[in-house]
């Protein structure tokens, strides 16, 4: 990858947005913060414009480092491409305000997610998709606004799978994220984190108990 984008520097080639999600990608995989931080900065100079799915690797590697410096520096930047989170960098954000000792705050942007999916599911607009709305405006045909969005457009999953993914989100940030972030950290800072992510989680669970949110609560004693 590297000389892959030497190559692209010598010849004076067009950095692209499909070349910053692998390049971010292969970083995050080979644990490499350094280098996507180096590559971060010369895809931001050429003014490319990064997808959501470049800002969700970018996100989740800073979370995963407990970084939460990098981590709102990167939703600062991504919050002025995209007003709406993805459920990637909604829960990055989530895990940085456990990092920070605000459990109702990460509840609060969980809620959000779910209560977001639990009504739609991102749309994407097919050709079938709009001859039909064209028809029903025509016809002046009345109909449920989220069984139109069903009709009219082509749906990448549905509301349902969704939810399963928000609830397999938050599975992840009790269980794999904690000991992935806390092996990050300086061998003295380890049990204090451990100590804190533990309770706070504790206290983050319980707040969308409270909110009504449905999950497994043999997780609250992992």
């Amino acid at each position: 990858m590297v000389s892959i984008m030497k190559l692209i520097k010598t010849n004076d080639l067009p950095l692209q947005p499909a070349t910053a999600d692998i390049v971010f990608r292969i970083c995050y995989d080979a644990d490499n913060w350094g280098l996507i931080s180096k590559y971060s900065k010369r895809f931001l100079k050429a003014g490319v414009k990064l997808r959501k799915i470049t800002f969700d690797t970018w996100m989740e590697f800073a979370v995963k480092r407990g970084d939460t410096q990098s981590l709102w520096e990167i939703e600062n930047l991504r919050s002025k491409l995209f007003e709406v989170h993805s459920l990637k960098s909604g829960f990055s954000c989530a895990k940085g305000f456990l990092l920070e000792r605000k459990p109702d705050n990460a509840a609060a942007m969980i809620q959000v997610l779910d209560q977001r999916v639990a009504v739609t599911s991102e749309l994407s607009v097919s050709v079938i998709g709009v001859d039909l709305l064209m028809l029903i405006m025509l016809k002046t045909v009345v109909v449920d606004t989220e069984l139109a969005g069903y009709l009219f457009f082509g749906i990448e999953t549905l509301p349902e799978e969704k939810q399963k993914e928000v609830v397999a989100e938050l599975q992840k940030l009790v269980g794999d994220w904690r000991s992935e972030v806390v092996k990050c950290q300086k061998v003295e800072d380890q049990k204090a984190l451990d100590a804190a992510l533990t309770a706070d989680i504790q206290a983050m669970m319980n707040h969308l108990l409270n909110l009504g949110m449905a999950f497994n609560k043999e997780w609250m004693t992992t």
